[in-house]
């Protein structure tokens, strides 16, 4: 089994790592070039992006062939996924194959904006991750065939909130401020899944391809990065992944 993964707060790496067999991160995948996947079984895991897909995970199915008897993705979200398996099938479809299997899993919401990170984590408990995934890891260990469906509300939301993500991501990083108590480590630079920061002289430096993984602002050592109405100061990174892994996944 072939787990192909993205993770910029360690929540579907641990995830991935849980569910077992050989794990593939999708950046590195994308920056070694490699594009051919083969095994029994091959799963997508990854966080859902504004209701939808990440770009970098759309991007990547479209340039990737599947072999495999049975294919399988599992998706996590935050307080609401929106129809985001329903835009997988149809990017998939486009690719020119088909799921076995797609599930989602509740964990903690990390899109500082919208979430203070200390109230994320005591309520974390609540969604019984580590349940919910003991069972879609036994659905996957017995190959059984499952979609999730999503409903009219779950399909307009996602339809809305696409259309006001366009021409969006380019700006998203200007946004960002760094403050004085940064250390200059490098370590968003490290964690960036598409290389939009560099370290100068100064501070960090971001170019306009971000695609809002956050992972830069989450995984800062001192706390230096800050965002413009941000809920508190408070940062996440799933307790079970390391630092250091969550820079070997996503280094450019």
């Amino acid at each position: 089994m072939t787990i192909l993964y993205f993770s910029a707060t360690g929540n579907n790496l641990y995830l991935a790592k849980e569910i077992g067999g050989e794990l593939v991160s999708i950046p590195q995948a994308m920056k070694n070039g490699t594009t051919s996947f083969s095994d029994d079984k091959i799963g997508l895991v990854f966080p859902v992006y504004h209701l939808s897909v990440p770009s970098i995970v759309a991007a990547f199915i479209k340039t990737s062939h599947f072999q495999c008897d049975y294919l399988f993705a599992v998706l996590s979200y935050g307080m609401f996924g929106g129809a985001a398996p329903n835009e997988l099938k149809k990017i998939v479809s486009e690719a020119g194959t088909s799921f076995s299997y797609i599930n989602t899993i509740q964990m903690v919401d990390n899109w500082v904006p919208g979430f203070d990170m200390a109230k994320q984590k005591e309520i974390d408990p609540k969604k019984k991750v580590d349940a919910h995934l003991a069972n879609i890891v036994a659905d996957i260990n017995a190959s059984k065939k499952w979609i999730c469906r999503n409903g009219l509300f779950a399909k307009l939301a996602t339809k809305i909130m696409l259309k006001r993500k366009d021409g969006s991501e380019a700006a998203f990083a200007q946004s960002f401020t760094v403050e004085d108590n940064c250390t200059k480590c490098g370590t968003c630079a490290k964690v960036c899944p598409v290389g939009n920061i560099v370290v100068e002289n100064a501070k960090p430096v971001f170019d306009n391809h971000c695609i809002r993984c956050l992972a830069c602002t989450q995984n800062c050592p001192p706390n230096a990065i800050r965002l413009p109405r941000e809920k508190s100061r408070h940062r996440y990174r799933n307790p079970h992944i390391s630092l250091q892994e969550i820079i070997q996944a996503n280094k450019q």
